[in-house]
């Protein structure tokens, strides 16, 4: 599944509202390419306590490992020198007018995206995603899921 399939399934599975297309698309660029951390002072649709469970899920079911998602308030001390700043503000800003310009379509960003990648006018870092790793249930077999045991 690439990054705009599961931004979708994270939009439609969490839920998110439609208004949080950039917001999935940013879950899912990280998941899909790797990274294990997810730093956001977003609370509202990534980096909030009642939706992580289903956000790594979605992720899972795709497929991916999610990112660790926490807010600089749970880095430890040392790593809290982000702080709400001008240069926060702006980059929130440019995010939604972006979002907002390709009207909340997480395909139409992902397409304009791949086509300014292929321009070749940014370097664009990539790792392989991370795996899920296989946890073990009682009673239930390895790659089977506990629906198709008939378990709850």
């Amino acid at each position: 599944m690439e990054v705009a399939g599961l931004a979708e399934a994270l939009l439609r599975d969490v839920p998110l509202p439609q208004k949080a297309a950039a917001d999935a698309l940013h879950i899912a660029t990280a998941a899909v390419h790797g990274m294990q951390y997810l730093l956001t002072w977003n609370c509202t649709h990534i980096a909030n306590v009642a939706l992580r469970p289903r956000i790594e899920a979605v992720c899972r079911a795709a497929g991916f490992e999610p990112p660790l998602i926490c807010t600089p308030e749970e880095l430890p001390t040392e790593a809290q020198a982000m702080v709400e700043d001008d240069v926060l503000r702006e980059v929130r800003a440019a995010r939604e007018a972006y979002a907002q310009l390709h009207a909340f379509d997480v395909r139409a960003m992902v397409a304009d995206l791949r086509a300014r990648d292929l321009a070749g006018d940014w370097l664009v870092v990539s790792r392989p995603p991370r795996r899920p790793h296989p946890v073990a249930v009682p009673g239930v077999a390895p790659n089977q899921s506990p629906q198709q045991t008939g378990a709850a």
